[in-house]
């Protein structure tokens, strides 16, 4: 392109030198890049942090540099390549791939968890746009498997064992300092709370405001690994909890519509404000925000554009169902009945226990449960169950309502075959059944990543859905928790 002049800078001179209109050799621990006289209004950096000693200093210094609107894109290995096998691990299988685990460059120093990096981008000015994990679906499974050399065998081999996270992020034009909100989480008893924000994420009672609470971002789709990492996520982004910023959410919805990656472009006439529990009540196209919110990382999975895919939900009657199994043939859903009257009402839709499926192992692609697992008396139990009937490389995507803090609030039990309530009862609609209601067993807290994890899946990790286009927002935060885990 003539119109975009490049500008580079590494230890040694670049292999497409020629390209570039300025470039400088530089060790970017002992210092920074000058390029005087020269604005610069795009950044990329694919795998240099993990090089680096301090690549905050780094970072820091793009902050610096960086144009308002200047966008950032920032490629790096996930912590846990440190637990891959080695490059000789795999040759003694024949595997011959570049690297594998993070030991086998030498020259590499660290690798931040994504919530981590995140946090160094916005203390340096920026407000993040999207951030993921690389996958390439099959194309990656096709390089790995049909690549003539060890540099395309290593690209689809990373985007199988998903070697690298990325995050792409903007230096808004006009940074503002959204105002700390009361923000409400779940108490023990059930009882919904006010507390300052500040609270809500364990800040010092005497700490500064956060660093470059910037501009909201317009999309984020961020996986958390543990409850810290939320903590420093949310710590720097006070506007989450801001009642008017959740409005404004609420209010371009209805003026503008709503943008799915999964369904389109909703227009406003389709979209319904019903109450103001926005994670239940904000509709578009009959879907709240929770259910869209999953659909948004089923549109980030490679398989998602094949009929072929394989889905299980635990619901079978309501709009997200009915969407699904309109998308994908092969779907299939289920509701929960105890009453033989019910099951033969019912008829000829499955009945399932998610306690105790039927399906056989390893058949499904996919499994989504929207808001039952606060239903069910013993959730390891369920997880074990969703794991078994999930392919190698399957998912399992979930919502529930969320505590914020580590515990889950178990609120009743079974005890020697009967019900016991720990805290006053508490029930759900039913959509297979109207007229009664589902009790309330369990509010999961970030200890459900580890139960998972026990579960048998090999990744565990809560992703935060927020997005003004996307209206996917919850009264209490400008968002939605998911549970995605891989088998």
């Amino acid at each position: 392109r003539p119109d975009v002049d490049l500008y580079g800078a590494d230890l040694e001179m670049g292999e497409h030198r020629a390209l570039y209109v300025g470039w400088e050799m530089i060790d970017l621990d002992a210092g920074s890049p000058t390029f005087p006289g020269i604005n610069l209004n795009a950044f990329y950096t694919t795998h240099l942090i993990e090089h680096l000693a301090e690549p905050q200093r780094l970072i820091r210094w793009l902050g610096d540099r960086a144009e308002p609107n200047s966008r950032l894109y920032v490629e790096w290995p996930d912590p846990s390549t440190a637990e891959l096998p080695t490059c000789e691990d795999l040759r003694k299988s024949g595997v011959e791939v570049v690297m594998s685990n993070f030991a086998d460059d030498l020259t590499h120093k660290e690798s931040p968890d994504p919530a981590t990096l995140i946090g160094w981008l916005a203390e340096a000015g920026f407000s993040l746009i999207s951030s993921g994990t690389i996958d390439a679906g099959i194309f990656g499974e096709e390089l790995f498997a049909r690549g003539t050399d060890s540099d395309t065998r290593t690209m689809g081999y990373w985007s199988i064992v998903k070697f690298s996270h990325y995050a792409v992020a903007i230096k808004p034009g006009m940074p503002t300092t959204p105002r700390m909100a009361a923000a409400s989480v779940a108490t023990a008893n059930g009882v919904s709370a006010a507390v300052d924000a500040a609270t809500l994420h364990r800040l010092r009672e005497d700490a500064a405001p956060p660093v470059a609470a910037a501009a909201a971002p317009e999309e984020i789709i961020t996986p958390f690994t543990e409850m810290s990492e939320w903590d420093r996520f949310s710590d720097a982004r006070p506007h989450l909890f801001d009642k008017d910023f959740i409005a404004g959410i609420v209010d371009n919805a209805k003026q503008n519509g709503v943008r799915s990656a999964f369904l389109g472009h909703i227009p406003a006439e389709e979209v319904n404000v019903a109450g103001t529990e926005y994670r239940e009540h904000l509709l578009a196209r009959g879907l709240n925000s929770r259910c869209r919110a999953v659909l948004e990382l089923i549109a980030a999975e490679p398989w998602h554009a094949h009929a072929s895919a394989t889905i299980y939900a635990a619901e079978a009657v309501t709009p997200f169902a009915l969407l699904m199994r309109g998308r994908f043939p092969r779907f299939v859903g289920s509701e929960y009945a105890q009453d033989e009257a019910l099951r033969e009402a019912l008829f000829p839709i499955p009945v399932e226990d998610l306690g105790d499926l039927t399906h056989p192992p390893d058949r499904f692609d996919c499994v989504v449960t929207n808001d039952c697992l606060e239903h069910v008396p013993d959730i390891g139990q369920c997880l074990r169950e969703m794991h078994r009937v999930l392919r190698r490389g399957g998912i399992l995507l979930s919502t529930f309502p969320f505590t914020f803090m580590y515990d889950s609030v178990v609120r009743a039990r079974f005890t020697d075959g009967q019900i016991e309530h720990l805290e006053e009862p508490e029930y759900h609609g039913n959509p297979a059944e109207p007229e009664a209601r589902s009790l309330v067993f369990e509010i999961p807290g970030w200890n459900i990543l580890e139960r998972a994890r026990q579960a048998g899946f090999g990744r565990a990790e809560l992703v935060f859905v927020s997005g003004r286009e996307q209206a996917t927002t919850a009264s209490e935060v400008a968002g939605i928790f998911v549970l995605r885990c891989y088998k």
